[in-house]
Order: C-alpha cells, then structure tokens, then sequence
C-alpha cells in the first residue's frame, strides 16, 4: 500500500478490494522507481546506512522502495495488506529481499529492525486515531533500540491551500473522473471511469492528518523526534509551502513509561 492513499470500495467491498484491482494500478503508474531511487539516495545520504542492517518497508505496495533500500545494502522486508500489491512484488524476491502480506497494526516481528519506512501517505487506512495510534506502536515494538522510523505523509495544509476539487485523467486508454471534496477531517476522492462497457465507482479517502497529531502518536508512543522535512530533497519542513511532510523519530534505548 506504499504510494497508496486510505481506500474504500464504495460497492461495499473492503480497503482490499481497491488495492488489490487492476485499475488502482493503472491510475497510479505514474510512481515510478526514479522517484524512489532518488528519495532513497536522499536518505541514505542523511542516514549514512550500515550494510546488512535490517529494515521495514511498511506499506510496501508493489515494492519500488523496497528494491532501492536493498540496493543500499540494507536487509528488507516488504509488507503490505494488499494480495496484489505483494503478488507482483514477489517478482523482485532474492536473498535479503522479501515480502509479506500483512496488516500494519498487528505484523509483529519484536525488537528485530533498525530501520523501519513508511513512505508515501501510506497510513491512516483505518480512519480513526485509535487504530492509527495502534500502528505507530506496533512499529515501535519492531523496531531495536536506537532504531529509526520514517513516515512520509501529505502536508494537509499544502493540499487545502491548493485544493483541487476535480480532475480528468486518461491512463491506458481508460479515462477517469475524479472529484474531491473535504468532509469531517477528510479527502474524500471519488473515482469513475467505464471499461470494456462497464461502468465502475471507488472511492478514496485520505485523513487530514496535522503535523501536531503525528507527533501526538509518536509521544505516545515512546518515540523521540530528530527532524521533519518538507520534500524528497529533505529541505526543512515550511507549514504551508512544503508538499510533504517526511518525520525522522528514534526509538530510545529504554522506554520511560
């Protein structure tokens, strides 16, 4: 689900059922894996990466992070809720590279990662701050001590001041009509097209989710912040200019309850 947004089947289906359909891929191949590669390059210039330490790709989706993070010499494991997403990203399995179906609040492997990514506002599926505090902690348990944790999430106040509220997109041949609206701390994105004669609506929704709340959950947590950054460059974080927000957290060496 990395380069995912929070998604809903408005057919009644669950959150699986967009992610795992042919035509979310469709109209999201535009993430590619020069965009990752030059985030992970970022990133490992900042982080300085030990060879053969290990790290999460939390939220993997079909795994363009994953493979630029084992290209650093790091030791990866790929989950993701979606059957499909993990499907195709096997294809890309080798020693020190593998990947899991899982569900982010509840995957536990204790103490055994130095590194743990969530990258592309690839949280906040579940809707709620109970369920969205549950998956910080379960990062926090999987991570070592001194371990980091990454999450890169949409700036919600760039994305108010420069709301879009339609937009018209041909991928594949398929054209997809889009409108948002902002309803009770959320992006609501309802999505149409037709294909081979059939008509299809999903909708997607995204939490408004504010710099002062993630770092609510991370405290919470027991997490202690480094840096928040503002774009895949890694200049500093800018309230309302930065596209992204991109936190830096540590896990300490002993938790003070």
């Amino acid at each position: 689900m990395s380069n995912c947004v929070s998604l809903v089947a408005t057919s009644g289906g669950l959150m699986k059922d967009w992610f795992s359909s042919p035509y979310f891929q469709i109209l999201y191949k535009n993430r590619d894996t020069t965009e990752a590669r030059y985030f992970i390059n970022r990133l490992d210039d900042y982080l300085q990466f030990p060879k053969d330490t290990k790290a999460m790709d939390l939220a993997c989706g079909r795994g363009r992070h994953s493979v630029s993070l084992h290209q650093k010499g790091l030791d990866v494991t790929g989950i993701d809720f979606s059957p499909l997403s993990i499907s195709e990203a096997k294809q890309f399995e080798k020693p020190g590279l593998r990947f899991i179906e899982a569900d982010m609040r509840t995957y536990l492997e204790e103490e055994s990662y130095d590194y743990i990514f969530n990258m592309f506002t690839s949280f906040g599926f579940f809707g709620d701050n109970m369920q969205n505090q549950q998956v910080i902690d379960c990062v926090y348990k999987n991570l070592k001590a001194n371990g980091i944790f990454l999450l890169d999430y949409l700036n919600a106040d760039f994305i108010l001041d420069n709301f879009i509220p339609q937009e018209h997109k041909i991928v594949d041949g398929i054209s997809f009509h889009i409108n948002r609206a902002v309803k009770k701390g959320h992006i609501i994105k309802d999505i149409h097209f037709e294909d081979q004669g059939k008509s299809f609506h999903f909708q997607e929704s995204v939490q408004l989710i504010t710099r002062e709340m993630f770092e609510y959950f991370f405290e919470k947590a027991g997490f202690i912040q480094k840096d928040v950054f503002g774009d895949y460059s890694l200049r500093p974080y800018v309230k309302h200019l930065s596209e992204r927000i991109i936190f830096i957290v540590q896990k300490p060496t002993t938790h003070a309850d």
